[in-house]
């Protein structure tokens, strides 16, 4: 039997891995594509924000409002920045308390005015104010406002292109959303 002996000549590499060539062109297409995504999800990204904002402040106002109704009591809802007690300001963004407000005096301050809820500093925000500078909503056990409607607009940092949400609260306690251009007072 013949043995068969290999030669250097006779050995050939597997090809695999990329070209030079291969390697540049999926370069230059990434490069593209992360040129046209990473605005669209930085958009994206604000408007998440602008829109939990939102879905937060809403979800505790027609909390407020119901227990109201459910309870017959007066129940506040206020800027707070702590917590535990109403901040007497403008700024929704540092967050919120919602309370049963049993002494009538908007304040959270008897042993029996009991909070509710708490909404914590919102991130990712420019502005959340009311357009007449409403630090604090109160429905009656009628589930009804004694004050006359207001509107909160909530607007995200960064792009011109993302617009801004504005919550308008009735004097009867209905909520409504709509979107408006950025900067709108």
């Amino acid at each position: 039997m013949k043995s068969k002996t290999l030669h250097l000549s006779d050995w050939r590499p597997r090809q695999g891995g990329f070209t030079l060539v291969e390697l540049m062109v999926t370069v230059a297409l990434l490069a593209v594509i992360l040129t046209l995504g990473v605005p669209s999800f930085t958009d994206l990204l604000r408007s998440w924000q602008r829109d939990v904002a939102t879905r937060a402040f809403t979800g505790h106002v027609r909390m407020a409002r119901s227990e109201a109704i459910k309870t017959s009591q007066q129940v506040v809802m206020c800027t707070s920045a702590d917590g535990a007690g109403c901040a007497g300001d403008n700024n929704w963004m540092a967050g919120w308390i919602v309370f049963m407000d049993r002494d009538g005096d908007l304040a959270v301050d008897a042993p029996d005015d009991t909070i509710l809820a708490t909404q914590g500093p919102l991130s990712g925000l420019v502005r959340m104010q009311t357009n007449n500078n409403v630090n604090d909503f109160f429905f009656l056990p009628s589930g009804l406002m004694p004050t006359r409607q207001s509107t909160l607009r909530i607007e995200a940092q960064g792009s011109e292109s993302v617009a801004q949400n504005a919550v308008t609260i009735s004097s009867t306690g209905r909520i409504s959303v709509s979107k408006e251009p950025k900067g709108t007072p």
